[in-house]
């Protein structure tokens, strides 16, 4: 509900103000030592926080690969915004106009929930080279397919958007083929 969602995000924003609160203290006492610290995805940016002429901050994403390609674009957005990261106005529009395409190709992509992973990669590469035009063109597409009833129900819509990411070359065959049938 809506006041575990607000107190989770105060508690997080609180929990990171008082860390870095802690490493400035144990910086300032401790100027010419190394220090690390081990936090989850959601204190994305905590670094940023304490950057300053005192210290060098160095961020490592443990896993196997970067923070963006383990989080949908809607969560990594909210992450970076929760974590007061500096977006330039046109890489968050960019980023909000890819949040529903990328939903719709995963959830075509998806094959008996075994194949999550390689959804996201696929999707991920296909939406790194969409612009905010390219997604204003799918909407328009999708508005006509819609008018013209091509589009009558939600896998048909989510089939529409494959075929368009793959026919505008945003998505090639050889990626195709690792998804099995």
């Amino acid at each position: 509900n809506k006041y575990r969602s607000e107190f989770a995000i105060y508690n997080l924003s609180k929990r990171d103000e008082y860390f870095s609160n802690q490493l400035r203290d144990l910086i300032a006492s401790n100027p010419d030592s190394i220090i690390f610290t081990l936090r989850g995805l959601g204190h994305f940016g905590l670094s940023d926080r304490i950057k300053g002429d005192e210290c060098i901050t160095q961020v490592f994403i443990v896993g196997e690969n970067n923070i963006e390609d383990n989080l949908v674009i809607k969560d990594y957005l909210s992450v970076l915004k929760l974590n007061n990261v500096n977006i330039s106005a046109y890489d968050e529009l960019l980023m909000l106009s890819r949040c529903i395409p990328q939903e719709m190709l995963m959830t075509y992509l998806y094959k008996d929930n075994k194949y999550i992973t390689q959804a996201k990669i696929i999707t991920r590469r296909a939406l790194e080279n969409t612009g905010v035009k390219d997604i204003e063109r799918l909407s328009s597409d999708i508005r006509q397919a819609f008018k013209e009833s091509r589009i009558i129900s939600a896998s048909g819509l989510y089939n529409f958007v494959f075929n368009w990411f793959k026919e505008n070359g945003f998505i090639s065959e050889e990626e195709i083929k690792t998804i099995p049938n």
